[in-house]
């Protein structure tokens, strides 16, 4: 075959010069985990992740319930390594995957009601089948229960399942579920938590799929919906206690069909908000009790706990836990260390970036490594500079003009804020619609930003949470601003979900301007307000937006998703060595906060009409449908009368 002949070396420059190979942060994010990967030299740091791998192996000799901690230096690859096994899964069925970034964790209240948010956040990702895990498990479920009722019965793919069911009406889907269920039971009497098989089986009806969801990550639905799904209803007395229950029941039901790993990350990272929780204690809490509460001798295969930190972490946190604490997080015994790169594993590293970059312009480079040296490139091996160091290096040495700050920011807000599969996903962002502590902090953070700014006719002086928690459980935050010479006070909560009786506490509270210090009161919303002219919340509530100037905003995710684009930057910044002030002048030179609509809404005089007297649940918008195509299968109807023909005597067998 003959050789390719070398690109012109103007081509390459120039082609450099558009668009820097290296340009991609070289920080791996959830994003890159869950989405596409970073190029992977999979020989670097192989023991750790080959370590990790080989216990999810059908004939591994380790037990059932394992914990692993992996350390490295900051910049040497940890969540490099949770992405590298995150996608072998992807392209090696039979387990699943389930990723903890700790930042999240905002309520030591909440620790277990939060993680089962995350199991179920992370169960919506893509799994090995291209589907979200959660149908590959009601799949799994369902044709395992098919096969021992008719062991003629055929294999279906999730998909199949799901458009079957796309094309039944609800009563039809309920008789087939019911009947599902049933015979599940008859195999597997002792589970113990049916109503989760039941909410699992549900996620392959298309249009009960964000229902079945809510409910499996412990939120109330409404009475209509949980009688129409067949589910017991979620109250808040014991919403910790009762989401623990779940995540230990869940588990458990699905080690009897995949392997599972665990992977918590992020344990240096520097505390957000003012929370004040310690990672690694949180880490420890939820390995432990893991541990203390999962059936061990009823899980058919592997859960894993994986846990990366530095070794400074390890050390100076971990290791000063109580005692015994520190063996939950690596019950392997001593914590597998990652490396530095070698000079050869720098060159191979670097001459993988570039292949991607040169195939991508169908360019052919005079060496690998061009337009950089392999010698040159070795002897950072030398200064022991971590894989971050050494991309960052890249990318400032590649060409001769340098990206500025404000265009460093740029690319990360631009990413972040993107449609495509690099930017912020689905799942994150119904989580700053939903979770009111995160809300906050966004919203504080973009009103700290617009102050001295004008939105329509109020310029803005300042932002304040209230000074109780007591009150900040109702009225989240205070807007100073100043509106025609005179200084207007807003308060502005956060309306709770599904949850009447803190509706209209909130809404006692926000039309009690005096009380509170407010001249004006806005309640944001991610729902549709439809509140019955009988209950006293809608009183509240007429009171406020007819009487006394306040109002109902409506939660847009359009609106929110540049402000938490612009936030998630925010809190990144120290990663790309940049400084709280350049992001705070990227925000006010493109007018990010001060032509926001939620802002505007906020801010502006417009009242909204007060919503019609209805109890009916919108149905939520067919979130699955449009991502997958069902036209690869010809399908055969299922065959309800199979599930009947179970013989009463099944579970004895």
């Amino acid at each position: 075959m003959a050789e390719c002949s070398i690109s012109l070396l103007q081509e390459i420059h120039e082609a450099i010069a558009a668009d820097n190979p290296f340009a991609r942060p070289p920080v791996v994010t959830d994003q890159d985990i869950w989405g596409e990967p970073f190029p992977d030299l999979t020989t670097l740091n192989r023991h750790a992740s080959d370590a990790v791998l080989k216990l999810l192996t059908a004939n591994s000799c380790y037990p059932k319930l394992t914990s692993i901690a992996i350390t490295g230096s900051t910049g040497t690859g940890k969540s490099h390594i949770i992405g590298r096994i995150r996608h072998h899964l992807k392209t090696h069925p039979g387990n699943l995957f389930i990723y903890v970034s700790l930042g999240q964790y905002t309520d030591a209240n909440l620790l277990r009601y939060q993680f089962q948010q995350t199991i179920v956040n992370g169960l919506r990702q893509k799994g090995s089948q291209g589907v979200m895990q959660w149908w590959q498990l009601a799949a799994e479920i369902a044709n395992q229960t098919l096969k021992v009722v008719n062991p003629e019965a055929r294999v279906f793919h999730p998909l199949e399942l799901v458009k079957n069911l796309q094309g039944n009406n609800l009563a039809k889907n309920q008789t087939w579920i019911n009947q599902l269920t049933e015979a599940f039971f008859r195999i597997k009497p002792n589970i113990g938590e049916p109503d989760i098989l039941r909410g699992i089986i549900w996620t392959l009806c298309n249009a009960q799929t964000p229902y079945a969801l809510k409910w499996l990550a412990g939120h109330p639905l409404t009475t209509e919906k949980a009688e129409q799904l067949g589910l017991p209803n979620h109250t808040d007395k014991y919403r910790d206690t009762d989401a623990w229950e779940t995540v230990v029941q869940l588990l458990t039901l699905i080690s009897d069909y995949f392997g599972v790993i665990i992977c918590f990350d992020e344990v240096e990272s520097r505390d957000k908000g003012e929370t004040g929780l310690k990672r690694e204690r949180i880490v420890a809490s939820l390995v432990k009790r893991l541990f203390d509460t999962i059936p061990r001798s009823q899980l058919n295969h592997p859960l894993i706990l994986l846990t990366v930190m530095t070794p400074e972490n390890w050390h100076n946190k971990v290791l000063n836990l109580p005692q015994g604490i520190p063996s939950y997080l690596s019950d392997m015994g001593e914590q597998i260390r990652l490396r530095q790169m070698v000079d050869e594993e720098i060159v191979q590293l670097i001459a993988l970036w570039l292949q991607n970059f040169y195939q991508t312009y169908q360019l052919t480079p005079p060496t690998p490594v061009y337009p950089f040296d392999a010698d040159q490139l070795k002897a950072l091996g030398r200064e022991q500079l971590t894989v971050r160091q050494i991309l960052t290096w890249c990318a400032d040495n590649v060409q001769s003009v340098e990206v500025s700050p404000a265009e460093q920011i740029e690319r990360l807000f631009a990413r972040a804020n993107s449609l495509d599969h690099e930017g912020l996903s689905e799942a994150e962002v119904d989580r700053a619609l939903t979770d009111r502590f995160l809300l906050t902090d966004i919203l504080e953070f973009s009103l700290e930003l617009a102050i001295g700014q004008t939105i329509g006719s109020v310029t803005l002086e300042g932002v304040d949470r209230l000074p109780s928690e007591k009150q900040r459980k109702y009225i989240q935050l205070q807007a100073i601003a100043k509106e025609n010479g005179q200084i207007v006070k807003i308060g502005i909560a956060i309306a709770p979900q599904n949850h009447p009786q803190s509706l209209c506490a909130t809404l006692k509270r926000l039309v009690e301007y005096e009380k509170f210090d407010l001249t004006k009161g806005c309640i944001l919303s991610s729902e549709n307000p439809a509140i019955p002219t009988h209950w006293q919340a809608y009183g509240y509530l007429t009171k406020l937006c007819s009487q006394m100037g306040g109002k109902w905003v409506k939660l847009q995710r359009a609106d929110l998703k540049p402000l938490l684009a612009l936030w998630q930057v925010y809190q990144q910044r120290s990663d790309y060595g940049l400084t709280a002030e350049q992001v705070y002048q990227f925000a006010r030179s493109h007018q990010i906060i001060a032509k926001n609509p939620l802002l505007w809404a906020i801010f502006t005089n417009s009242t909204p009409a007060i919503a019609p007297d209805s109890l009916e649940e919108k149905p939520l918008p067919d979130l699955f449908t449009a991502e997958y195509s069902y036209s690869d299968f010809d399908l055969a109807p299922l065959d309800l009368g199979l599930i009947s023909e179970l013989p009463e005597d099944s579970a004895d067998t």
